[in-house]
C-alpha cells in the first residue's frame, strides 16, 4: 500500500504519555484496510485500544462535549447492546494522562532537593569556617571604617561566584549525562522516549536555584562573621563563640538526617526491587527464548504462522517454536478483553485474553494445572484459561475441564487450566485471563514468535532475523530480543527507581561525610592548645581520641535519629511504591543506620588520629 506525505510534524513533537518514539502517523482508514485479511483489529466492536483526542476551544466547553459524547455512547449501547451495553465515555485531559509521570518527576525533584540541602549545608559550614579564619582581616577592615554591610556584600559576592561556577559545571555534567542516558539505561526490547533535554526552562531554573543557594549558604555565615568582637580579634585572641559552634553543629545534624532519610529510602526500594524479582509472572523468566514481534506491511502476500514456524524449526540448535498475538509483560500490549459468560446466564464480564499457538505454554515454562495445552489439530472451539477465571466460573480448576462457556459471542470448551500470571505489568493485580487459539493458516498481520534456543539465545538473533525476512520480505520486525532482555524491559521502572535513589543516597553520604570531616578538622585545629595542654599533663592518646570522637558521635546520633523520625513520618508516601516490604523494614533501617554511622565515624576518625600525633611542646611553644 502506497502513501503520500500530507504533512510534517514539528521537531520534538510527541504525544502525551510514556511510550516509544513515533516517527510516522497513518490515517485510521489505512490501518483498517491493512487489518483486512490479517486480523480483525479495529473492526471488532469490543476492541477498546482506540484512543480519541478532542481539541476544545476552551475549558468551558468540556461539559458540553461530555454531554455530546455521552449521547453517542447511549446511541451505540442501544444499537449494539452485545458490545456497548453499559459502556460510557470519559472525557479526560492530556494533563491527567501525564499525571503519573509528573508525580514521579515531583518525587525525583524532592529527592534531588534533599541532596541540594545537604550540599548547601556543607557549603554554609565551609564558608563559616573560612570566614572565621579571616576574622582578623575583617576586623582590620571594620576598624579602618568599612561598614558591616560592605563585608556582607563581599562574602555574598564570593558565595554567588562559587554557586554560579558550580551551576555551570553541573549543567555541563547534565548535558553529558543526557546524551549518555541511552547507554546507561539497562537493555530494553524497544527504544523509549523519556523526553529528557536541557532547554531554556532548565537553564532559568538552574540560574534561579543558584541565586537562592548562594544567598542561603552565604547570608548566615556573612552576618555571623561581620558581628565578631573587634577588640578580641585585633588582640590576637581566638573568640569562643558558642553560637557559631551550635550553628555548624546544626548544619551537620541536618546533613546526617537528610542522608539517613535518603539511605532508608534507597534501602526500602532496593528490598522492594529484590522482592519484585522473585515474582513468578506465570512463566519461567529464565527460559532461553528468542522473542520476535512483527507487523506485516502487505497483508495480501503475508506468510502464515505455519510457514514461519517451519522455517525457524529448520535452523540448527532451535527447539520449540510457537506464536501469540501479544507477548506477556509487554509495556504497551495486554491482548485486549473478551466478554465472558456461562450458557444460560445473562450476566457477563470482561476478561483479558490472548491468541496463542500450540506449544506456547511449553516454550514459556508455564505450569499447566489441569488438562492440556493446545496441540496441532486441536478443535477450534478449545480454550485454556488461568486458575482465577476457572475459580470464578466453576469454583476451581478441577471443575473447569470439559465445561463450556461463551466468549465474544462464540461457545468454547475448556481444554486446560494454567497458573495465574502477570500479563501486562509486573506489578499488576491478578486477574482472570483467557487463551484462545491463533490459527496457523491465517496470514499474520501482527504478532510475536517464541523461538527456543537451548544454547545462547543471543547467538541465534541474527539467524532468526535472516530466516524471517527471507520467508516473508514484507514482514517488519519491530523487536527481536531474548527473554532476559524482555524481562529487563518489564523491570525497568522498579530498577530505575531503586538505582536512582541509590545514587542520590550515595551522593548524600559522600557530602555528609565530607561535611563531618571538615567540621572535625576545624574543631581539632581550634582546640590545638587545649589538646596540647592535656597531653603535656599526661593525657594518653586514647583519651584524646575519645575526647575528639565524643562530639562527632553525639552529632551523628542526633542526626541519624532525626532521619529515622522523618522516614517514619513519610511512611505513608513510601508505602505506596513498595512491594511486599514494610516502611519499617528492619533490614533496610539497620543497613541505613550502619552505613551512616560507619561513614560518619570514618570521616571523624581521620582528624582525631591527627590530633593524637600533635607534639605538645611544639603546640604550647607556638601558643
Amino acid at each position: 500500500m502506497g502513501f503520500f506525505v500530507a504533512g510534517v510534524a514539528p521537531r520534538g513533537f510527541r504525544q502525551p504519555g510514556l511510550g516509544p518514539p513515533v516517527d510516522l502517523w497513518l490515517p485510521i482508514s489505512a490501518v483498517i484496510l491493512r487489518s483486512q485479511g490479517a486480523s480483525d483489529g479495529f473492526l471488532r466492536r469490543d476492541n477498546r485500544s482506540l484512543q480519541v483526542w478532542v481539541r476544545l476551544h476552551s475549558e468551558s466547553d468540556s461539559p458540553q462535549m461530555s454531554a455530546v459524547l455521552g449521547g453517542v455512547a447511549a446511541r451505540l449501547a442501544r444499537e449494539f447492546p452485545a458490545t456497548n451495553k453499559g459502556k460510557s465515555v470519559y472525557l479526560g485531559s492530556a494533563e491527567e494522562k501525564e499525571q503519573g509521570g509528573r508525580m514521579g518527576a515531583m518525587i525525583l525533584l524532592s529527592l534531588v532537593g534533599l541532596v541540594l540541602l545537604i550540599a548547601a549545608a556543607n557549603v554554609a559550614g565551609i564558608l563559616l569556617a573560612r570566614g572565621e579564619s579571616r576574622a582578623r582581616e575583617f576586623a582590620v577592615r571594620l576598624a579602618m571604617g568599612a561598614r558591616r554591610l560592605r563585608l556582607v556584600r563581599l562574602l555574598l559576592a564570593e558565595s554567588l561566584l562559587l554557586s554560579l561556577v558550580a551551576a555551570g559545571l553541573g549543567l555541563l555534567l547534565a548535558f553529558w549525562l543526557v546524551r549518555a542516558a541511552p547507554a546507561i539505561l539497562p537493555p530494553m526490547p524497544m527504544s523509549m522516549d523519556f523526553d529528557i533535554g536541557l532547554d531554556g526552562r532548565v537553564l532559568l531554573y538552574t540560574l534561579l536555584l543558584s541565586l537562592v543557594t548562594a544567598i542561603a549558604c552565604g547570608l548566615a555565615p556573612a552576618l555571623r562573621v561581620s558581628r565578631s568582637d573587634l577588640i578580641t580579634v585585633l588582640k590576637g585572641e581566638t573568640p569562643h563563640n558558642v553560637g557559631h559552634f551550635w550553628f555548624r553543629s546544626g548544619l551537620l545534624v541536618g546533613q546526617i538526617a537528610f542522608c539517613q532519610f535518603l539511605l532508608i529510602g534507597a534501602g526500602l526500594l532496593s528490598r522492594s526491587y529484590l522482592e519484585i524479582e522473585r515474582i513468578r509472572p506465570g512463566f519461567d523468566p529464565e527460559c532461553k527464548l528468542v522473542l520476535a514481534t512483527f507487523v506485516t506491511l502487505k497483508p495480501g502476500s503475508a506468510a502464515n504462522y505455519q510457514q514461519l514456524t517451519e522455517a525457524l524449526r529448520a535452523l540448527p540448535g532451535i527447539g520449540q517454536v510457537s506464536y501469540c498475538k501479544t507477548l506477556q509483560l509487554s509495556l504497551f500490549g495486554g491482548g485486549g478483553t473478551q466478554k465472558v459468560s456461562l450458557p444460560g446466564v445473562a450476566s457477563e464480564f470482561d476478561v483479558g485474553w490472548n491468541a496463542i499457538g500450540p506449544g506456547y505454554f511449553s516454550a514459556m515454562g508455564t505450569h499447566i494445572l489441569r488438562g492440556h495445552e493446545f496441540q496441532a489439530g486441536e478443535p477450534g472451539n478449545s480454550a485454556v484459561m488461568n486458575e482465577m477465571l476457572a475459580r470464578r466460573l466453576w469454583g476451581g480448576a478441577d471443575s473447569a475441564i470439559g465445561k463450556f462457556f461463551r466468549a465474544g459471542g462464540k461457545d468454547y470448551q475448556v481444554a486446560g487450566v494454567v497458573e495465574n500470571g502477570k500479563y501486562q505489568l509486573i506489578l499488576e493485580e491478578s486477574r482472570p485471563y483467557l487463551f484462545l487459539q491463533a490459527s496457523s493458516k491465517t496470514p499474520v498481520g501482527e504478532g510475536a514468535l517464541l523461538i527456543e534456543a537451548p544454547g545462547d539465545p543471543k547467538s541465534a538473533l541474527a539467524a532468526v532475523r535472516k530466516v524471517l525476512t527471507q520467508t516473508d520480505p514484507d514482514l517488519h520486525i519491530t523487536t527481536l530480543t531474548t527473554m532476559r532482555e524482555h524481562m529487563h524491559g518489564a523491570m525497568i521502572l522498579p530498577q530505575i527507581g531503586a538505582g536512582g535513589m541509590g545514587i542520590l543516597a550515595l551522593l548524600g553520604v559522600f557530602l555528609a561525610g565530607a561535611g563531618l570531616y571538615g567540621l572535625m578538622s576545624y574543631s581539632v585545629n581550634r582546640r590545638m592548645h587545649e589538646i596540647g595542654v592535656r597531653m603535656a599533663l599526661g593525657a594518653r592518646p586514647s583519651d584524646v581520641l575519645k575526647l575528639v570522637l565524643r562530639q562527632s558521635t553525639l552529632l551523628v546520633g542526633v542526626g541519624a535519629s532525626v532521619g529515622l523520625v522523618a522516614a517514619f513520618l513519610a511512611a505513608r508516601v513510601v508505602s505506596s511504591i513498595l512491594y511486599r516490604v514494610s516502611p519499617a523494614d528492619p533490614v533496610a533501617l539497620m543497613a541505613a543506620v550502619t552505613a551512616v554511622v560507619a561513614v560518619a565515624l570514618l570521616a571523624a576518625h581521620v582528624p582525631a588520629r591527627r590530633a593524637i600525633r600533635f607534639d605538645p611542646m611544639a603546640v604550647l611553644r607556638k601558643e
